[in-house]
């Protein structure tokens, strides 16, 4: 088993017995209850901080991959000039200055150039400061 598995594992028992602790408090009549209502706090309390550490375990584990972490400058820069093209399209109208490109994507496809416009300046600025 991996070490997230073992603390998952962990963390769900936390939350059954914090659980079975907040059933028993509030099953049981006033006058018979063999839980103080602090330990009831503190058990309602982690029972929502376990099952939180659960979920965003789960959610750094099974996070996708970034496809554009191995890929090099160039490569980089070539598919942010294909998905520019992409997404600009032959959008062109004639203005003022001439010819003025109208973006016809979406935002999606925008932020993902963005994300690659970023990144390739973030490799550029690397190997600035490395020469």
């Amino acid at each position: 088993m991996t070490n997230w598995e073992e603390k998952r594992a962990e963390l769900e028992r936390e939350v059954l017995e914090a659980k079975q602790k907040v059933m028993r408090y509030e099953r049981t009549l006033r006058p018979f209850r063999d839980i103080t209502d602090s330990e009831y706090r503190q058990a309602k309390k982690r029972m929502i901080e376990a099952a939180s550490e659960i979920s965003q375990g789960d959610y750094e584990v099974n996070k996708p991959a970034d496809p554009l972490a191995d890929m090099s400058l160039e490569q980089l820069k070539k598919l942010y000039e294909k998905e520019k093209a992409a997404y600009v399209g032959d959008g062109k109208t004639w203005g003022d200055e001439g010819f003025v490109a109208r973006p016809t994507g979406d935002a999606r496809e925008l932020t993902k150039l963005m994300r690659i416009q970023t990144k390739i300046q973030a490799l550029e600025a690397a190997e600035g400061v490395g020469e």
